[in-house]
């Protein structure tokens, strides 16, 4: 079993890439129309601070008020941080809802990742979700800054990736970047000394497949594709091979069957002259059998 903890960014309207923050508050409440993803949605349980939609409805109002430098804040500002945390056992194998939350294991789970959240993000964490309508039982925690004195409003100290891309002594995007992933695996790290450890859950999971060089990847799938298209045009050769083979066959067929009609009226005539000539000879037979007995009369 493996532990599971992640946070994520939001802001006041939707992007190319994520929901606006009151979309998935109104997920997270499991409000009408914003839980197609959940086949049975069941009524969220408030662990931790306020319901979700009250505090994106206050932040929204502050974010208002903020400035960055002489201007409003941006809507497209990132002002909300999100974040899930996964019980790594179903809700079917601790038994259902009902004995989800009576199994102690499970309740302790709760209880030291509240605390954890808690002490991580002390007043700025505003509110904990818990889900136990999906597979898996989970929490969702909300957090946001107070406006600091210039009436700038930011994540910069709270969320871990961010804050130690900020702390980075190094001005390029290389080191940035990863500064910004070191401090979301401290946040990980920290995550399993204070919860998962307890419970036996790994720090990580099955280890992705290392990524081939770009080059060496780029040359596989300009194989792949140059492979791909000579296979389209053999399939396409072999189909009007195909289609001329049947277009001869059906042609072949045509003939044979009007060699069949030839052949059959042929017969027919044949028949008819076999019937002509029966016929005659009947009639020369009684012609002659006439005249020999003329002859014996005269006689």
């Amino acid at each position: 079993m493996y532990q599971f903890i992640r946070v994520d960014e939001y802001s006041r309207i939707k992007t190319a890439k994520k929901k606006s923050m009151h979309c998935i508050a109104l997920e997270c409440e499991r409000k009408p129309g914003y839980t197609g993803h959940i086949h049975n949605p069941r009524k969220a349980v408030l662990v931790y601070g306020e319901p979700v939609t009250k505090i994106v409805k206050n932040l929204c109002a502050v974010a208002e008020e903020s400035k960055v430098g002489q201007r409003k804040l941006p809507k497209n500002r990132r002002i909300l941080l999100s974040g899930i945390a996964s019980y790594p056992i179903s809700v079917t194998e601790l038994g259902g809802t009902k004995e989800t939350l009576r199994n102690k294991n499970f309740r302790k789970w709760l209880d030291l990742t509240k605390d954890f959240l808690r002490k991580e993000y002390g007043q700025s964490l505003r509110s904990i979700i818990l889900h136990l309508d999906e597979e898996y039982p989970h929490i969702h925690f909300y957090c946001h800054e107070e406006p600091d004195d210039r009436g700038r409003l930011a994540l910069d100290s709270i969320h871990p990736g961010i804050s130690a891309e900020r702390k980075c002594m190094e001005n390029t995007k290389a080191a940035k970047r990863q500064a910004f992933k070191n401090g979301l695996r401290s946040f990980s790290d920290r995550y399993y000394d204070s919860v998962s450890e307890k419970f036996s859950h790994m720090r990580r999971g099955p280890q992705p497949k290392t990524r081939l060089p770009y080059k060496v990847a780029k040359m596989i799938q300009t194989i792949n594709k140059d492979r791909e298209r000579k296979f389209y045009l053999m399939k396409n050769k072999l189909y009007k091979k195909e289609a001329e083979l049947i277009e001869k066959e059906i042609k072949i067929e045509e003939k044979m069957y009007d060699h069949e009609l030839e052949i059959a009226s042929l017969r027919k005539k044949l028949s008819e002259r076999e019937a002509l000539i029966s016929e005659m000879k009947n009639i020369y037979s009684k012609t002659k059998k006439r005249l020999e007995n003329a002859q014996d009369l005269r006689g």
